[in-house]
């Protein structure tokens, strides 16, 4: 009995001989990869491409699934920071404390400029109460300003997320009619 086993290539269709005793090999004329499966004293042999092949529908069925799971969890991130936006949550506090501070300090400047008792006081309030006036309004100004550029960023990054989700869920539905 030999012990060899006569095949011809899937690939390349070239006739050649292997060892029995070998589970896996390649072909020594094209290099395509074989499986040697033995069942009942019949010795089979396939292209290792088409178990891949059988295989690479369900790991793409997983990779949708994974990447749904993923941008729906990006989704409602950005939609929490896209809230917390659109409540004021940008950094407006320390502005508005320079707004109140100022005017408070404006005032104090006004009351003492009237009463003739402390007339040299009037500049020191005066002064950073008008500056702190202008720079708190200036601050509210950029802030909401950044604020609407990043709510614009947000929803159009949303936007893209939404139609990539759509492009998976339709992916999926082809391999569940698969």
């Amino acid at each position: 009995m030999s012990d060899l086993i006569s095949f011809t290539c899937r690939s390349c269709r070239t006739k050649t001989q292997v060892p029995k005793n070998l589970e896996r090999f390649a072909c020594a004329s094209c290099g395509s990869e074989h499986i040697v499966t033995r069942s009942g004293g019949i010795v089979s042999i396939s292209l290792v491409e088409g178990s891949i092949n059988e295989v690479k529908p369900g790991v793409d069925k997983i990779t949708a699934e994974l990447d749904l799971y993923r941008l729906k969890r990006d989704i409602n991130r950005l939609k929490n920071n896209l809230e917390n936006l659109q409540k004021g949550g940008f950094g407006w506090e320390v502005y508005i404390f320079l707004l109140i501070t100022g005017l408070l300090s404006t005032i104090a400047g006004i009351t003492s400029s009237i009463s003739s008792t402390m007339p040299w006081m009037t500049p020191i309030f005066y002064i950073p109460g008008i500056l702190m006036l202008i720079f708190g309004s200036i601050g509210i100004i950029r802030a909401r300003a950044a604020a609407e550029s990043e709510k614009e960023r947000i929803l159009e990054i949303i936007r893209k997320i939404e139609t990539k989700e759509t492009e998976l869920k339709d992916k999926q539905s082809l391999f569940n009619n698969q």
